[in-house]
């Protein structure tokens, strides 16, 4: 990896410690949508990043997650970026896995829906976006920090800072997510 890519990796990562001012990440998700989390910039940016090993540990906190924050923040207006590591596929399968994500991602939305159904709320796609995005070279790994994504991360981004990350070894990440939440609906309160 030639010096200034090492360079600009490092200063990346560095931009997702807490408190740091989060830098601009550029994305195509798995149903070709290109985006920018510039355009979130009025929302509360909440990253993930998982693999195939971790991801099922994530939707199912992220599933119990979902409807408490909706509960209790019904006005903050969201934008998940997820991650999926898939760096360690070999280039000719990536035709294979590509529909095996969009899969993943259509179950989960389709949950997601029945959950808000059966709890009577709107799940309003002006106060909520959702983008996966297929991290194939390890791109978004470096932007990040991470080696791997064996265990699932989390970053929560308001006003454009990094206000906080979750982890599994967190002892309660539902509630360490809602306090997060809870002080941006707050900062944006104030604004």
């Amino acid at each position: 990896m030639p010096l200034l890519t090492l360079v600009q990796t490092a200063l990346l990562a560095a931009s997702f410690q807490i408190g740091a001012t989060a830098p601009t990440i550029g994305f195509e998700d798995i149903h070709g949508n290109k985006g920018s989390s510039a355009a979130f910039a009025d929302r509360v940016i909440i990253y993930t990043f998982a693999d195939r090993d971790s991801s099922d540990a994530l939707m199912a906190w992220q599933e119990g997650a979902n409807l408490e924050i909706a509960l209790r923040f019904p006005a903050l207006k969201l934008a998940y970026l997820n991650f999926a590591d898939v760096s360690g596929v070999p280039g000719f399968l990536r035709y294979v896995v590509e529909p095996i994500l969009a899969g993943i991602n259509e179950r989960a939305t389709r949950k997601l829906e029945k959950q808000f159904q059966d709890a009577k709320l709107p799940l309003d796609p002006a106060q909520r976006k959702f983008h996966l995005i297929a991290d194939w070279k390890g791109a978004y790994l470096k932007t990040f920090g991470l080696e791997d994504a064996a265990e699932w991360r989390c970053w929560v981004v308001s006003g454009g800072r990094v206000i906080g990350m979750i982890t599994p070894a967190d002892a309660r990440p539902g509630d360490r997510l809602a306090a997060l939440l809870a002080a941006a609906g707050e900062a944006k309160s104030a604004e």
